[in-house]
């Protein structure tokens, strides 16, 4: 990769300063019209595949926040929430974010938040165009490796406040990069400034005096090892304003303590309870090479960062920049333990390691040996890296979903059925759908469990309920639960499934309430005999169905219970199949053909509708 203009690579390079301007130093391998087209073509692709519904569980409870906040007017201290452990001392560093989110989706709805995703998203990824172009970077042949940490980093573009860390961070790198270059204000104001607003919309914050700290050894370490192994940084022999680098790391730090909480704000996201119920049970904290990560959508552009990574420091290890090779390893490690950090590791990769193998002398050598002998390689070249930009976007298509609502996997059914009829009060949940209580039920309910996983023990019995009976009745007993709203069967993993089986085993529990999303149980002493009446399913469920036999003096019943259940949310195809297949046991037919040609109406490829079809025809 070389310079895209040749005043840029005087400017990048004391080399050049007085020299005059050749025929061959005219013709260069990245206009600027080249730039703006193939690096817009990358935007273009960044913004489309941002665009898709909200689909995170996280989001909803970041809402709550926000709108916990307006309603009260005071910052949140302990947790309001949860029944479960109620008063648990809690602040949400996120805070500043989920009053932003909630003022966006109050003023613009869904689509609003999808909106500012997009222009997060956007953001980061221009921010690294114009750090690259100031360095002299050509983004048409930068481009293909900027598209693969997009689609490394595509499935966490999902709506937290973790899209302004990656906003940050390559703010932060782009201004030390030329931080030497200024005096005065300049050189501190930027990184106060974000180190304010970072403190306040992510537990991150710490990794932005990490960085400037892990800069500046590497620019010292450089200066001082030039001599010997003749490592430059990219300061090019510049001085470093040593007392000024202090001071900044000193004001960094006291930045961080400008928020409404500065005690539980610096060691919260150190507690180590926290940590290892993170990384134990969350997927996001195990490392990218994990078994159970081994088809994850990142692979294999991860690996090919890391291997781009390792090419540009064997490339340039007489031109060494130290501040780089510390930065990419730092996140290098910091992405071996969690594979949520593989962003981060991007990020610094599409800038670090970029700009440090373009200075090369192989690079600029071989730049060289292409303007003055073959100008028409140089064709070639660019050609073929705009050729594996596109093959990178089209082969990427899928991530594209162009969608500005909510996804339908939240259980907005069941939690409107339960307030309509003023029951659960207490209930059982999964911890995605905890998050989505907050926002959709809170103050009105308070969740079990959620997405924020504040309370250890509470997370051991949220496990047990799932694991044996006894667990189940333990759980039920200590936090005298109500109800259970948890997924269908078929969507649930072995966990949920067992409390499926526990509850339909148990005479304690009706079936209340089904749908595409979830199921609704009640503990039936904690509700009215008459309504329990009207709306438990007590032959229909779709866990046991199968496997029932029922009396002839049942059949009416069973019959009036599959459509109702059918007819409650006509978009969850198993209870018209469960119909048909009752309808067929019975002898009608004809009214199991009509409700199977329904179902492949709606669902053409269902295979188990039209196997039976034809099995009954």
């Amino acid at each position: 990769m070389v310079s895209a203009t040749p005043e840029l690579n005087k400017k990048r390079t004391p080399e050049t300063k007085g020299r005059k301007t050749g025929a061959s130093d005219r013709y260069s391998l990245g206009p600027a019209q080249l730039d703006f087209l193939v690096y817009g073509g990358v935007i273009t692709f960044v913004v489309v595949s941002a665009v898709f519904a909200i689909r995170n569980n996280d989001i909803w409870w970041h809402l709550g926040v926000g709108a916990e906040m307006v309603r009260t007017g005071a910052f949140i201290r302990t947790d309001p929430f949860m029944f479960s452990v109620p008063g648990q001392p809690w602040a949400p560093h996120a805070w500043l974010a989920g009053l932003l989110f909630y003022a966006i989706h109050e003023a613009g709805s869904a689509a609003g938040l999808v909106l500012l995703r997009a222009v997060l998203v956007a953001s980061i990824f221009v921010a690294i165009g114009r750090i690259l172009r100031r360095s002299g970077v050509s983004l048409v042949l930068a481009a293909p490796i900027v598209l693969v940490v997009v689609l490394n980093a595509h499935s966490r573009f999902i709506l937290r406040p973790h899209l302004f860390e990656y906003l940050f961070i390559v703010v932060l790198i782009g201004h030390l990069t030329a931080s030497m270059k200024q005096r005065g204000a300049r050189f501190f104001l930027l990184p106060i400034l974000l180190q304010m607003l970072w403190v306040n919309l992510h537990a991150s914050f710490y990794l932005g005096v990490v960085i400037v700290a892990l800069f500046y050894i590497g620019e010292a370490l450089s200066a001082k090892l030039a001599p010997t192994i003749g490592s430059r940084g990219f300061l090019h022999g510049e001085p470093i304003h040593y007392r000024g680098v202090m001071i900044l790391l000193g004001l960094m730090v006291v930045a961080s303590l400008i928020n409404p909480s500065p005690v539980d704000f610096l060691t919260a996201p150190l507690g180590g309870e926290q940590r290892e119920l993170l990384s134990k049970y969350t997927l996001e904290w195990q490392s990218p090479f994990d078994s159970k990560l081994s088809s994850a959508t990142f692979h294999p552009y991860l690996e090919i960062l890391l291997v781009f990574a390792a090419l540009s420091i064997l490339v340039s290890l007489k031109r060494l920049r130290l501040s780089s090779l510390l930065l990419v390893g730092f996140f290098t490690l910091l992405m071996l333990q969690a594979h949520r950090f593989r962003v981060e590791f991007g990020l610094v990769v599409a800038i670090l390691s970029v700009e440090q193998l373009s200075a090369s002398r192989i690079v600029m050598n071989l730049g060289k040996g292409l303007r003055k002998r073959a100008p028409a390689a140089t064709i070639i070249v660019l050609a073929a890296s705009v050729l594996v930009s596109v093959l990178l976007a089209y082969t990427a298509r899928d991530r594209i979903e162009f969608n500005g609502a909510v996804s339908n996997r939240f259980p907005s059914r069941s939690f409107a059925f339960i307030r309509d009829a003023g029951v659960g009060q207490r209930p059982f949940h999964t911890v995605g759908f905890g998050s989505f209580l907050i926002w959709d039920q809170f103050p009105e309910r308070r969740s079990f469990i959620d997405g924020r996983n504040i309370d250890a023990a509470l997370y051991r019995d949220f496990l047990e309920c799932q694991t044996h009976s006894v667990g189940f009745n333990n759980t039920v007993r200590k936090y005298d639960l109500d109800a259970f709203i948890i997924p269908i069967p078929e969507d649930s993993d072995g966990g949920m499934r067992n409390v499926h089986t526990f509850l339909t085993e148990s005479d304690g529990w009706a079936l209340v309430h089904l749908d595409h999303v979830s199921f609704v149980y009640v503990k039936k002493r904690k509700v009215p005999g008459d309504w329990l009446d009207r709306n438990a399913y007590r032959f229909y469920n779709p866990v046991t169905f199968g496997s029932r036999r029922f009396s002839s003096a049942q059949l009416d019943s069973v019959e009036a219970e599959l459509g109702r259940a059918a007819d409650s949310d006509p978009s969850y195809v198993r209870p018209s199949l469960d119909h048909a297949r009752f309808l067929a046991m019975v002898g009608d037919v004809g009214q199991a053909r009509g409700v199977l040609e329904r179902v492949l109406q709606k669902d053409p490829g269902n295979a188990e509708a039209s196997a039976l079809l034809n099995r009954i025809r």
